[in-house]
């Protein structure tokens, strides 16, 4: 998780029109993407379980986490 995050703090200090999309610092997006991918929690028949890698099939976060990984956005 900390080389993908770092990967994409880099790609988005160089993207010149982050501060025209967000109000938030690339700190507080990092922060927040840290979170999302470490934090993924789900039911399967009636059992609650922690997923530890990676981030949650259907998260709203993994293709665009993918995207800047591999070049994209």
């Amino acid at each position: 998780v900390v080389e993908s995050v770092n990967i994409i703090r880099d790609r988005l200090a160089r993207d010149d029109t982050l501060s025209d999309r967000t109000f938030l610092s690339i700190d507080q997006i990092s922060e927040l993407l840290t979170f999302v991918l470490t934090t993924a929690y789900f039911v399967f028949q009636g059992q609650l379980y922690e997923q530890k890698e990676g981030a949650s099939v259907g998260s709203l976060v993994s293709p665009i986490t993918a995207k800047y990984l591999h070049g994209g956005l």
